[in-house]
């Protein structure tokens, strides 16, 4: 029998280790070879005194800051109907998941933007993403912004080379 559970120790040890290789990211060559797993960290709390709900992905970590990803562009949806603690309601969240599905199938082609989080707080809901081509970037935000009926989005650009926003809220 304790031959049996030192077995079956060892089988879910190496299931243990293989899983975790296979969800690290693997950022060796160009950059559209990367492959970049999801692994979300959820988190509600106070930032500058509002309520805040957020979600980063944390296996991000290991290239948070690399060269290139210099940009930071958020994608802002305004809560149309904001609870009193600025969030939306369920009807909402249904349509702003609609919206976050569409940025994920337009953005994140080849790696060129990576979606790093999504924050919510004081009425709006920002999809944080970081990208290597921001002018590519810009464009397709700006065409998906035309195509939501939903929401009036904006687009944000800023540089941010050592992923600020991501690591307050990733870290």
């Amino acid at each position: 029998m304790l031959w049996f559970i030192i077995v079956l120790l060892a089988f879910i040890t190496a299931a243990a280790i293989i899983r975790r290789q296979a969800r690290a990211v693997h950022a060796v060559g160009p950059v559209r070879n990367w492959s970049i797993p999801k692994s979300w960290a959820i988190a509600e709390g106070r930032h500058e005194g509002k309520a805040v709900a957020t979600r980063f992905n944390i296996a991000l970590r290991p290239i948070a800051g690399r060269e290139e990803f210099p940009d930071r562009l958020g994608i802002i949806a305004p809560i149309r109907t904001p609870n009193d603690r600025g969030f939306p309601n369920r009807a909402e969240v249904k349509q702003l998941d609609v919206i976050e599905e569409l940025i994920e199938k337009r953005m994140s082609g080849a790696n060129e933007s990576l979606i790093a989080g999504v924050v919510t707080s004081n009425g709006m809901r920002e999809f944080v993403l970081y990208t290597s081509n921001v002018e590519a970037a810009t464009a397709k935000a700006d065409a998906i912004a035309k195509e939501v009926t939903t929401h009036e989005l904006q687009v944000i650009v800023r540089k941010d080379p050592e992923w600020r926003v991501y690591r307050t809220f990733a870290s």
